[in-house]
C-alpha cells in the first residue's frame, strides 16, 4: 500500500468523472436544442 501513486489515482477518478458530466451535460444541451427547434420552429431535423 505505501507504493500505491495516490495522486495519480485521484487524477484518474477526477478525470474520468469529469469527461461522464461533460458527456451527460452535452446530451442534456442537445436534447433541448432540438426539443426547441421542435417546438419553437416546427423544425423538426432527423438524424
Amino acid at each position: 500500500m505505501t507504493r500505491v501513486p495516490y495522486a495519480t489515482l485521484i487524477a484518474t477518478v477526477m478525470c474520468c468523472v469529469g469527461v461522464g458530466v461533460f458527456c451527460g451535460t452535452m446530451y442534456r444541451g442537445t436534447t433541448l436544442t432540438l426539443r426547441l427547434f421542435e417546438e419553437v420552429f416546427n423544425l423538426r431535423i432527423k438524424w
